[in-house]
């Protein structure tokens, strides 16, 4: 997923640690076989070069995913949207013209388990909630293998707990200013939760408000702590391009939740950060 993971396990022993990072990579490496968009043998990459040609038979894990992405498209009222795959590449690459984008363009097939588009060039991207559901499927495996205290971090951006820190009741986990690596804006205290977290930056374009196909303005980070990682990747990505009174209509479908958001500006000549919003359960 071209990210790094680190996984803080206290109390195990060296060579049950080294044993479940074993499994742990095999793991990921099926995940990454079966979600990625990039590389070429994947699942999901294979069913966007074909869906548009006929039915394209997924994997049980594949149908299972793209249908709950599809029920949080529209739990978030079309703020999460995978098909904006194509839209995303454009932006990202500075292209012109329209792509093609849609839940209206893509037939899932429950009976058939296949998955089929109505238009050339449509693509869909797992992205930030491949991160998601991989993360939900690693804490499965840690309490399997008996895990009961976890601290997992997948690029910073999503972070997973088990438990709580062994000398306290929760894990401290800090939103760090994006512009003073030793300054920490914002502190949750999970247990048995999850983070994660979304930036606007002009300068590298890779988020994109479904109703609009543009880039939401300025420089932002957005924060939500959920006690399942992939329902915290899905309200990062949405909420991010959404204004403060569509947050909370999508806030009602995730009870849970808790959020803030930081914007940045200029301010004597540097950047400063603000809070600009916030959530709590």
């Amino acid at each position: 997923m071209n990210t790094r993971l680190s996984l803080v396990l206290p109390g195990l022993p060296p060579e049950d640690g080294e044993a479940l990072g074993v499994a742990v990579a095999r793991q990921l490496a099926d995940d990454e076989r079966r979600m990625s968009r990039f590389a070429p043998g994947a699942e999901l990459a294979s069913a966007n070069r074909a869906a548009a040609n006929g039915p394209f038979p997924l994997s049980e894990k594949l149908f299972e995913e793209l249908s709950m992405c599809r029920a949080h498209w529209v739990r978030t009222g079309g703020a999460f949207d995978i098909t904006l795959g194509a839209v995303n590449d454009n932006l990202r690459l500075a292209k012109s013209g329209d792509a093609v984008s849609g839940w209206e363009h893509v037939d899932l097939d429950a009976a058939r388990r296949t998955v089929s588009f109505a238009r050339e060039g449509l693509r869909l991207d797992l992205g930030g909630i491949g991160k998601g559901i991989a993360l939900a499927a690693l804490g499965q495996l840690l309490r399997e293998r008996g895990v009961a205290h976890a601290f997992v971090s997948f690029g910073d951006s999503s972070i997973l707990t088990i438990g709580s820190q062994p000398s306290g009741d929760h894990w401290p986990v800090g939103i760090r200013d994006r512009f003073d690596a030793e300054l920490s804006l914002h502190t949750f205290g999970l247990s048995d939760r999850s983070v994660s977290t979304s930036g606007i930056d002009p300068t590298a374009p890779h988020l994109i408000d479904a109703s609009t196909h543009d880039m939401p303005g300025g420089r932002r980070t957005l924060s939500i702590a959920c006690d399942c990682p992939i329902d915290a990747e899905v309200l990062s990505t949405a909420l991010i391009v959404r204004n403060p009174t569509a947050r909370a209509a999508i806030l009602a479908n995730y009870p849970a939740a808790q959020g803030v958001e930081f914007a940045w500006h200029e301010v004597g000549g540097r950047p400063a950060a603000e809070k600009a919003w916030s959530h709590a359960a």
